[in-house]
């Protein structure tokens, strides 16, 4: 890795820790200068990587799956000398052909098309979850984020929504710690809700089994008869699923609700004209970019920005990072629903663009649709808190006051002085 410069230490981007504050966006910019492509060392993880940071690189990475692998995993702490063993197996760590095949198997169950008949559905769970709490102090992420995202899983999953739940109680156990809790113990904790998982989804697969469904838990299933999609990778990207379904799109909606309160002239606008919905959903998706980095292993020697990248080296292209790329996004770290050629990363690219990224969009506008006539102004009423992950992107707690639309001036809050205490902004 001695063509490109390396970073000087002064942040370990391995470390859940350094997110803590939110992403490092000053840090980005400033390791941008030295290129696109800079050499990097985790002590966390006792690896290096390589950082790609710029829109054009990240799209190559991440759009070549023939030279970046994803085989021997896609998050960063995997590599040659540390597979995945999921590898193969899981769909986000499979290339080639049997990728194609496990996402084919899958793919109708994350289309618009399929869920769109119950778009009314989730305007009518986001407005009722707040329609007895406008003004009141809530916190978003933890007590209404959630709700549609998991719903949406026990459709996909052919469960009933009491399951709801279980399911995001699961699925918040498996990428998310608390924030000084040591490493021995968050892994312990993870491995422990991920067992709990397994075991969930082989109770599932064993009913699937003997009464199939309408749903995906069937379909991979099916995709397996002929004994290449073993009943263990089934229960793996299950679990794959569930997790995705629910951590991201969280916190998209959380983080789209943090945005209209730091940014109350954005959301005026989309009050004043729904035609700018569909621009908006991109815009909070660029914004918020809820995976924080996905990782691949070069195949082959390579030259990417500049840097000759050698087989083994594993290279790590940070999404946030390359949706604040200036040469793609004119002003961009400014939040603005209006913006147009918004090409955004926020579901990756290529062969591995996210399989629910239809789906993220159709739950994004109807958080928009449903509050759009309800709410008035977004306050931010109290600390905001970054999840605590070198792998997922935004907000654990959002404490916010959702102001009624029909009474403007009743229950006005004053926005809170330390609601700016972290960078969001940038």
């Amino acid at each position: 890795m001695s063509n490109a410069a390396a970073d000087d230490g002064r942040l370990d981007l391995g470390d859940p820790a350094t997110y803590d504050a939110g992403p490092p966006w000053q840090v980005w910019d400033e390791l941008r200068t030295s290129g696109p492509v800079v050499a990097t060392r985790s002590t966390m993880l006792g690896a290096s990587f390589w950082s790609v940071l710029n829109w054009p690189e990240v799209r190559q990475v991440l759009g070549n799956d023939t030279n970046f692998s994803s085989r021997y995993g896609s998050f960063l702490g995997f590599g040659p000398d540390n597979p995945d063993p999921a590898g193969q197996r899981m769909l986000v760590a499979t290339d080639g052909e049997r990728r194609r095949a496990l996402r084919a198997s899958m793919q109708s169950y994350f289309s618009s098309a399929w869920h769109e008949p119950y778009l009314p559905a989730l305007l009518d769970d986001f407005r009722s979850s707040v329609a007895d709490r406008l003004g009141e102090r809530i916190d978003f992420a933890q007590e209404i984020a959630w709700r549609v995202p998991v719903l949406v899983a026990c459709r996909i999953f052919g469960l009933p929504p009491s399951e709801a739940p279980t399911l995001s109680r699961l699925a918040n156990g498996v990428l998310l710690a608390e924030p000084g809790v040591p490493r021995a113990v968050a892994t312990h904790q993870a491995t422990v809700v991920r067992a709990e998982i397994i075991e969930y989804f082989e109770a599932l697969v064993r009913e699937r089994t003997a009464r199939p469904g309408d749903d995906v838990v069937s379909a991979l299933l099916g995709a397996g008869a002929d004994g290449s999609v073993r009943r263990e990778d089934v229960v793996l990207n299950l679990l794959s699923l569930l997790v995705a379904a629910n951590e991201t799109t969280r916190l998209a909606l959380s983080g789209a609700v943090v945005a209209f309160g730091q940014h109350a002239d954005q959301w005026r606008r989309i009050r004043a004209d729904s035609s700018l919905i569909p621009s908006a959903v991109e815009e909070i998706l660029r914004w918020t970019s809820p995976a924080l980095g996905v990782s691949r292993t070069a195949l082959s020697e390579c030259v990417l920005g500049g840097a000759v990248i050698e087989p083994g080296d594993v290279v790590a292209a940070w999404l946030p990072s390359a949706n604040r790329d200036a040469r793609q996004f004119p002003d961009p770290y400014r939040f603005d629903v209006g913006r147009t050629g918004n090409r955004h990363v926020a579901f990756g690219h290529g062969p591995h663009h996210c399989i629910g990224a239809a789906l993220a969009r159709l739950e994004i506008t109807a958080l928009l649709s449903a509050f759009r006539p309800q709410v008035a102004e977004v306050v931010i009423d109290g600390p905001l808190r970054y999840t605590h992950s070198n792998i997922l992107n935004g907000f654990a707690h959002t404490p916010v006051r959702l102001m009624p639309a029909h009474e403007p001036g009743r229950h006005r809050a004053r926005q809170a002085t330390h609601a700016g205490t972290v960078a969001t902004d940038r």
